[in-house]
């Protein structure tokens, strides 16, 4: 039988449990020895008890619940601004500074979470932490609530809470983020892994709900809301939070079986990097899509704000109290976006994950161009003649959304397919700490630049990335090692 073959007609190497796969002049690519799970006793789908397939959705269910909250933390002080500088007397810039606690947490931290991931009940541990960061986030800032008005506003106790509580909330962030390919890998069949990974991205969900939640209630009140909204996923974690299923979905599931050290971890993940060097194409890809147009949504509702005067016979003015509404239906569509797209590369492009996302970037950078130039009539010569309305504004932002996000979980398990045999939650931190390295960057440098400027790097960003994808040499080691055991009789639990 021939050996299957990545999209470019390249041999792939088989993933073999128990062996380390080598490169073609057989060098391991990896100095650490990681071994596949493979599962015993009866290896049929009536060894997959009801209890385990309850438990994984369980499992799931929490994760979701985590990540909503910890992007939901993050978002408070930005989701009602106005409510916000009142309360605390701060400003707009400070409000600016507790949001940016997250990308540079997550910058500093995400090493350590990957880390943690590869290590033993890694996936465990990762949630525990993340719930404890979160809650402890919650209650600490919850503090100022308790001083006067006078020294809330006024002084600088009044101020440190609200900032080592970011902190917290902002370090949860790559346990999290880190661990969606993971969590699929243990608990889910390889059948539905992408559309799990997409789910336990949607982190956006939570801000889908600051954006109602903001508005609607006081802030300490929405400050007791979410300390006790961080209270359920705490308490379930504490009481029940398996690390993984006695019998594991898949026989290709990779643990670690012998203590590792980070100078093991930092040296397996860099030799990884160095054999293949399509891993840096992901990261750059990653970086140059995701980081830079995370960077863009962070100023649309000054874009917004820009165009609420510019009318001509067919372009309409904006409204700028439908800015959160706008905010708000951009997140629920690439909320959409990454579950449908997860669906997808299950089903259809299962062993084609460079073909989708080439397609999803292209789509991507042509409905950012005509959004664009909705936005700024001076953008290119012929801009100021493309419709602008209402409904078409909410249309094109939405699809922008949607779209560009809907790459985001096949990114996650290519990068998950490229480096087998090592963890996918070390794949995972490879790709999303290009992203907020991208991010962070951004955000000192987008105050500097005109509205117009950061529309164009975005447009550009987006386009240079089914460009270098190009480059993508996609390898699918994982399936392979699935398939390899499903010819020698093991079978995947479904």
């Amino acid at each position: 039988m021939m050996s299957p073959v990545s999209e470019e007609g390249t041999p792939l190497l088989r993933g073999t449990p128990g062996v380390t796969p080598t490169t073609p002049t057989g060098t391991p690519q990896s100095t650490r020895r990681w071994s596949s799970l493979t599962p015993t006793g009866m290896h049929s789908q009536e060894t997959h008890t009801f209890s385990a397939i309850v438990t994984r959705w369980y499992i799931l269910a929490l994760f979701f619940m985590l990540t909503a909250n910890q992007c939901l933390f993050w978002f408070t002080f930005s989701s009602n601004p106005t409510k916000v500088t009142a309360y605390y007397g701060i400003s707009d810039g400070e409000i600016d500074q507790l949001l940016n606690w997250g990308p540079i947490s997550f910058v500093l931290a995400v090493p350590f979470c990957s880390f943690m991931l590869a290590r033993k009940n890694g996936l465990q541990r990762s949630m525990r932490l993340a719930a404890v960061l979160c809650a402890a986030a919650c209650v600490i800032r919850l503090i100022p609530c308790f001083m006067s008005g006078a020294t809330r506003r006024g002084h600088w106790a009044g101020r440190l809470p609200l900032h080592i509580a970011q902190i917290l909330n902002g370090i949860a962030g790559p346990v999290l983020i880190a661990a969606p390919s993971r969590l699929s890998a243990v608990w889910f069949p390889p059948a539905v892994r992408a559309r799990v990974t997409a789910i336990a991205n949607s982190s956006l969900f939570g801000a889908a709900i600051g954006f109602y939640l903001g508005p609607a209630v006081s802030i300490r009140t929405l400050l007791i809301i979410t300390a006790v909204m961080s209270a359920v996923p705490l308490i379930a974690a504490c009481v029940y939070c398996p690390n993984a299923p006695e019998t594991p979905p898949s026989s290709a599931v990779v643990v670690d079986d012998e203590p590792i050290s980070g100078r093991q971890f930092v040296s397996s993940a860099a030799q990884m990097i160095a054999e293949r060097p399509s891993v840096l194409v992901l990261m750059l890809v990653t970086g140059a899509g995701v980081g830079v147009y995370d960077a863009w949504i962070g100023v649309l509702p000054q874009i917004l704000d820009n165009i609420s005067n510019e009318t001509s016979a067919h372009r309409d003015s904006w409204d700028q109290n439908m800015n959160g509404t706008c905010g708000m239906v951009h997140t629920g569509a690439c909320i959409v976006g990454m579950w449908c797209a997860g669906g997808l590369a299950d089903r259809v492009f299962r062993r084609r994950f460079k073909t989708l996302l080439i397609a999803l970037f292209v789509l991507a950078t042509g409905l950012f161009f005509w959004v664009i130039c909705m936005f700024d009539g001076g953008v290119v010569p012929f801009a100021s003649e493309v419709p602008r309305t209402t409904p078409l504004v909410f249309a094109g932002v939405a699809l922008v959304g949607f779209v560009r996000s809907a790459a985001v979980p096949v990114l996650y398990e290519a990068a998950a397919e490229l480096t087998y045999p090592l963890p996918e939650g070390t794949s995972a931190g490879l790709v999303v700490i290009a992203e907020h390295v991208t991010l962070l960057s951004l955000l000192f440098a987008v105050p500097h630049m005109s509205l117009r400027l950061v529309n164009i790097l975005c447009l550009c960003c987006l386009g240079a990335c089914p460009i270098v994808l190009v480059l993508f040499r996609s390898q699918y080691l994982r399936l392979d090692a699935e398939e390899s055991n499903r010819r020698k009789g093991v079978l995947d639990i479904n």
